[in-house]
C-alpha cells in the first residue's frame, strides 16, 4: 500500500512539474515583454533603488531570428517571399505573415509596404502549412522595392494556391 502511495505521489509530482514547465512561448514573450516595459518605465523615472539600470532583455535571448525578403501584398494575405536559402527557408519560398496578436505591444503594420520592398523579420516559429504562416514580432524595411523583385514562379504558385496579388 504505502508503494502504491508513493508511486502515485511520484506521477502527481512529474504531471505538476510537466504542466510548469510547459508554458507556451507566446506566454513567455508577453511576460518579458512586460517586464521589459516595467524595466524601461523604473530607469527613465529614476525609481530603480539600486541606481544601476536593468538591461531589458534583448530579441537573441528570446529565441527571435532574423531574415531578409521581399513583401508581397495579395488580396487576403501579407507574404515574406525568402531573398536566399537558408536553415530555415528555401529560396523564393512564400511565408503567410501576421501581427502576433497575442504579444501585447507588438503591433507590426504592413499597410506602409509596397510589392517588392525589401524587408527583415524577426520571427519566433513558424507553421507547417501549405504556405506556411509566421507570426512577425518586429519588421524593419531595408529598401524600397518593385514587383520586378518578386519571382514569377512565386506569383503563379500564389495564384494556383487563389492568392491574387495586389498591383500597388
Amino acid at each position: 500500500m504505502k508503494f502504491r502511495v508513493f508511486v502515485v505521489f511520484i506521477l502527481f509530482v512529474i504531471g505538476c512539474v510537466t504542466a510548469g514547465c510547459s508554458a507556451s512561448l507566446a506566454e513567455e514573450s508577453k511576460t518579458i515583454a512586460e517586464k521589459n516595459k516595467y524595466i524601461q518605465l523604473q530607469n527613465e523615472e529614476g525609481e530603480n533603488e539600486s541606481n544601476e539600470k536593468e538591461e531589458i532583455v534583448k530579441d537573441d535571448e528570446l529565441g527571435v531570428e532574423k531574415y531578409t525578403g521581399y513583401f508581397l501584398k495579395t488580396e487576403s494575405q501579407y507574404f515574406f517571399i525568402s531573398a536566399q536559402e537558408n536553415e530555415t527557408f528555401y529560396k523564393d519560398e512564400p511565408v503567410k505573415i501576421s501581427s502576433p496578436s497575442w504579444i501585447e505591444d507588438t503591433t507590426v503594420d504592413f499597410n506602409g509596404l509596397s510589392n517588392g520592398d525589401k524587408i527583415e523579420v524577426a520571427i519566433f516559429q513558424i507553421g507547417d502549412t501549405e504556405p506556411r504562416d509566421m507570426p512577425v514580432y518586429g519588421m524593419e524595411l531595408i529598401e524600397d522595392g518593385t514587383l520586378d523583385n518578386i519571382s514569377n514562379d512565386v506569383i503563379r504558385y500564389l495564384a494556383e494556391l487563389g492568392y491574387r496579388v495586389i498591383n500597388d
